[in-house]
């Protein structure tokens, strides 16, 4: 179900002891708490659901991965790693079966002291 895909997408980011050796365990979904120390991660989704004449559901969500740092090669290099767990992504975690997973956009940004690299990724789920 794409309402709990956010949860997937956080079980395989905060379960990576790469990631999770810069992050901790700063890794939220929608927003992040006030005063959350740099570097985070926020988790945001949408989603379409198409049926099949069979009434077999596949959901297209595209999940929105912020990344806020305090300087740019930091930035760059969690980014770095939300790819290598993300990106070709197959698999089932937290209940959730992911048939594909890709990359399509990425932007980046600086606001309020902090390098911000934005992730979009298309995904398949039923």
């Amino acid at each position: 179900m794409a309402i709990q895909l956010n949860n997937a997408v956080y079980t395989l980011l905060a379960s990576y002891t790469g990631l999770t050796a810069i992050v901790g365990t700063n890794v939220f979904p929608i927003i992040a708490p006030n005063e959350t120390p740099l570097p985070f991660i926020v988790i945001e989704r949408d989603f379409t659901t198409n049926y099949t004449k069979d009434y077999v559901s596949m959901n297209d969500s595209n999940v929105e991965i912020t990344i806020l740092s305090t300087n740019y090669n930091q930035g760059v290099q969690i980014s770095a790693l939300v790819d290598n767990i993300l990106n070709n992504y197959k698999g089932s975690t937290s209940g959730i079966n992911i048939r594909d997973c890709r990359l399509i956009n990425c932007t980046e940004t600086y606001q309020d002291d902090a390098f911000i690299q934005k992730l979009i990724y298309a995904v398949k789920n039923n």
